[in-house]
């Protein structure tokens, strides 16, 4: 039997108006559904959710433009934060701060657990995008919340998510995990030190109201492979050599794309090494050559990664062996 979704005006509707850049008209369209009954949860992870993320997959595959992608973010965030500001908060209500991980830019994420934490009655501080974890750390020693909500959408911010995770222990605050770059699983949160992760904010309620962290014990299992402090050491002069290995760029534009994959293809790798997961290199591969065959940006992404191999050190041992399991994970 075919379901027909009664809302499938709005959302072509809601689509519209975020990709427009329109909160006024956005707004509009959200407050009609909850008009007829649909909730302000599901408001914000089937409705707002969803667009946002069909509109990251258009821009990925070029039906939009990098501006109608931050349009439609910027409008999202605007009417989700007009909607929870209509909710009074309890000050005697237990609080929790909600932040994105140090140098992670995307605050959408994070904005749309801070209004449904604070719709269920919880008292929060929304701290948004890229907060430095030595500033974050001196706010929850003052603050001493329940819990610091810490949301990660690239992967290649994990390494600052490990740096919020650090600076919320030692203030003495349990972390609760998520976000994309976490992957679907608890490990790499685990890894980074977090004492719980979630890949459904919906259960974020039961789980602070339920938990018994300790950070302590969580501080003591982080993962540490002792080599990624030599792999920061090593990033410029490796990056740097690997450019100069690529095939000669045909453009300006092509050139500054090629320095900048091999950036991004190390901050993988460095992240891999970081969390014992090679799959982070495998997932950058698949992501990049989903662009078009061989990458799409200039130059083919098994010359970018064959690049990167012949600039890596001999004594980079464990970077050598993340980047030939992620290759071989990848089908590269």
């Amino acid at each position: 039997m075919t379901v027909v979704d009664p809302h499938s005006h709005i959302r072509l509707a809601l689509h519209a108006a975020l990709i427009g850049g329109n909160p006024g008209a956005a707004y509009g369209l959200v407050r009609e559904l909850m008009d007829e009954g649909v909730t302000f949860e599901a408001v914000l992870f089937d409705y707002l959710a969803p667009v946002q993320r069909e509109v990251g997959s258009r821009w990925q595959q070029a039906d939009y433009r990098i501006a109608e992608e931050h349009a439609a973010s910027a409008t999202t965030e605007t009417v989700i934060a007009l909607l929870a500001g209509s909710f009074d908060m309890d000050e005697d209500a237990p609080h929790v701060v909600v932040a994105c991980a140090q140098g992670d830019t995307h605050s959408l994420p994070a904005r749309m657990v801070s209004a449904y934490l604070t719709y269920l009655g919880w008292r929060v501080t929304f701290l948004g995008a890229t907060v430095p974890a030595a500033d974050l750390g001196a706010f929850l020693a003052d603050e001493q919340p329940e819990a610091l909500v810490l949301s990660c959408s690239l992967t290649a911010n994990l390494r600052g998510a490990r740096e919020s995770i650090r600076a919320a222990h030692g203030a003495g605050v349990p972390v609760v995990a998520g976000g994309r770059a976490f992957g679907a699983s608890n490990e790499r949160a685990a890894a980074l030190g977090a004492d719980a992760w979630l890949g459904d904010p919906r259960q974020l309620d039961d789980l602070l109201r339920t938990w018994e962290p300790n950070p302590a014990v969580a501080e003591g299992d982080v993962f540490d492979s002792g080599d990624h402090e030599m792999l920061e050491q090593l990033r410029y002069p490796t990056v740097a050599a690997a450019v100069d290995a690529l095939p000669p760029p045909e453009t300006t534009l092509a050139a500054g794309l090629a320095r900048e994959d091999v950036e991004l293809l190390w901050d993988m790798l460095a992240t891999s090494v970081l969390v014992a997961d090679p799959a982070i290199v495998a997932e950058f591969i698949t992501w990049r050559d989903s662009f078009a065959p061989g990458g799409g940006r200039g130059v083919a992404t098994r010359d970018l990664v064959a690049a990167l191999r012949e600039a890596l050190p001999i004594e980079a041992m464990v970077a050598h062996t993340y980047l030939d399991l992620g290759v071989e994970m990848a089908g590269l």
